[in-house]
């Protein structure tokens, strides 16, 4: 770990780091489950469970295990019965439940019995900057007054502590995310994955903080439930500087958009790489635009996903696909490759188009959409992998036997880094291994017949 004026403190690399290697696996300091998944994932852990056992003196809080709801005891003892996780903001609970980690660290660091927690360090937590001033006033004074409501309810808490970590939050904070998988069948076919991230939590992390931002990251997240495991993505040689990526990413969002939405949140001027290149700014009437195919972008793909409820009314599908045409004339008009707003379309045609089993439309959007992410990304990236797991899947269905067997390959070539990892990575690769078995053998059974 190292410091430096205006980039505060940040952590670099004494050896080489491998594309694929993990970093730094950690639990959190403290985390808070996201309430709308408070029936389905465990109130500690984060994780899916479908038979969670209650708190015995409330309602509220629901454990996937013995050993999670003990380990919930030192934060949730001041909580039992005053549904603070239901009606304090996700913020001020986590900043309580880092006050009561503090409080049980220091009864455990004085008891015989040796803590349950994983070691940890509430002074580096505490170090963390929590930009007073760089709130807006009434920001601020609404976590004022949040945080002098709640110690009504809960008096033994530190005010001015709380005020202070309820700060630190804002900046401070990882959103928790898991990836959700929906698998479309037809008979006993299964023709395309659709896969969207969704935020299950938010987490404080003792050493994963110290990451600086960069626009495009030389690493990437991966969660299982509230354990963070950062990963490189790239090549990392000695003494490089190791980064993470706030939110707002190259290819996503504009640098102009980037910046603003850094400064907003993070109270700094973003001068990574990508940030510092110059950016030619859009006019009002290509904001405009933008602003209108992204409207047709969300119209159709609300269509498409209420398609089963339409009774696969063909008239709605067409729709769907008006509406990403419309999309994509109008970002064709003011965007110019590589960007990551025109592949983003090839993506939702090759959606569409599989819903109604038309996979030789499909492969073709899909495919590109992998040729326009490889320019933004570039051929080895993990982005462009999974592109071509995706696409060997609708080429699967197509029943393009050769070009299939190619994306396989590619797609194999890339996402084989990351096997180790485990989760998402393992079972693609297992999904690509089986396609590719039956290829085979049926080009081998078609062989001996000849």
């Amino acid at each position: 770990m190292k410091s430096g004026e205006g980039v505060g403190r940040y952590l670099i690399t004494e050896e080489g780091i491998n594309l694929g290697e993990r970093i730094i696996v950690e639990n959190p300091y403290a985390s808070v489950l996201a309430r709308e998944h408070n029936l389905t994932r465990c109130h500690h852990c984060l994780k899916v469970c479908y038979s969670l056992l209650p708190c015995e003196s409330c309602p509220f809080s629901l454990y996937c295990s013995a050993k999670c709801k003990e380990m919930s005891v030192y934060y949730h003892k001041v909580e039992c019965g005053k549904n603070v996780f239901n009606i304090a903001p996700t913020l001020l609970t986590l900043a309580i439940r880092i006050l009561q980690r503090k409080s049980n660290e220091v009864i455990s660091a004085s008891s015989s019995s040796v803590s349950k927690l994983p070691p940890s360090d509430y002074n580096l937590v505490h170090s963390f900057l929590p930009h007073y001033y760089s709130h807006a006033h009434p920001h601020l004074l609404n976590i004022i007054y949040d945080t002098i409501i709640m110690s009504h309810f809960i008096p033994e808490l530190d005010e001015i502590a709380l005020i202070r970590h309820f700060c630190q939050t804002t900046t401070n904070v990882y959103g928790v995310f898991d990836l959700l998988e929906n698998v479309e069948k037809r008979g006993s076919e299964s023709y395309i994955v659709s896969q969207e991230q969704i935020k299950i939590g938010e987490a404080v992390y003792c050493i994963s903080t110290l990451f600086n931002h960069s626009c495009q990251p030389n690493t990437i997240l991966e969660y299982d439930g509230f354990r963070l495991s950062v990963i490189a993505k790239t090549n990392i040689k000695p003494g490089e500087e190791i980064f993470n990526c706030y939110g707002p990413s190259v290819g996503r969002l504009g640098t102009s958009q980037r910046k603003e939405i850094l400064q907003s949140q993070y109270f700094f001027d973003c001068k990574c790489s990508a940030c510092s290149a110059p950016e030619t700014k859009p006019s009002p009437l290509t904001e405009e635009k933008l602003k209108k195919a992204n409207q047709y972008l969300l119209k159709g793909r609300g269509i498409l996903k209420h398609f089963e409820r339409f009774n696969k009314d063909n008239r709605r599908w067409a729709d769907a696909i008006d509406c990403f045409q419309k999309c994509k004339d109008l970002r064709s008009e003011v965007l110019s490759e590589p960007d990551l707003l025109l592949y983003e379309v090839e993506d939702a045609f090759a959606e569409a188009y599989a819903i109604v089993q038309n996979f030789e439309r499909a492969a073709k959007h899909c495919k590109n959409s992998v040729i326009g992410l490889e320019k933004l990304y570039g051929k080895d990236s993990l982005e462009v992998g999974l592109e071509w797991a995706k696409y060997a899947r609708v080429l699967f269905n197509a029943k393009h036997i050769d070009d299939n067997l190619i994306a396989i390959k590619k797609a194999q070539g890339i996402i084989e880094n990351y096997r180790s990892l485990g989760g998402l990575y393992r079972e693609t690769l297992d999904d690509l291994e089986q396609m590719q078995k039956c290829l085979l053998n049926f080009l081998s059974r078609t062989k001996g017949k000849g």
